[in-house]
């Protein structure tokens, strides 16, 4: 019941015309600290590991065997042949002549 007390207040500054950076920003640091039922210090370290965890633990096998595929080209020296190729002979991977765009090559 007190939150829309306070949504209330601040629909009211809102149409007053009050600016409400700081105050909904006060607003919202009272509302976690006493209705929020959780340390307020610990929530936000734990919701981002928690997030974190939860996206790379699904993907953590292609993200090991990325890391040995590139480990294993970059050892063997694979990697060379294409990016010679890709550079041809000037040296750069980009076109040297301002003509040669991706419309008109």
């Amino acid at each position: 019941m007190a939150w829309r007390l306070r949504s209330a207040v601040l629909i009211a500054l809102a149409f007053r015309g009050v600016v409400l950076r700081l105050p909904a920003s006060a607003v919202a640091v009272l509302e976690a600290a006493f209705d929020g039922g959780m340390p307020l210090l610990a929530s936000p370290a734990e919701f981002r590991r928690r997030t974190v965890a939860d996206f790379t633990a699904p993907f953590f096998p292609l993200f090991l065997l990325g890391a040995a595929f590139g480990k294993l080209m970059e050892n063997t020296g694979s990697v060379e042949a294409p990016a010679r190729g890709l550079v041809g002979g000037s040296g750069r991977a980009v076109p040297s002549s301002p003509s040669c765009l991706p419309a008109g090559c």
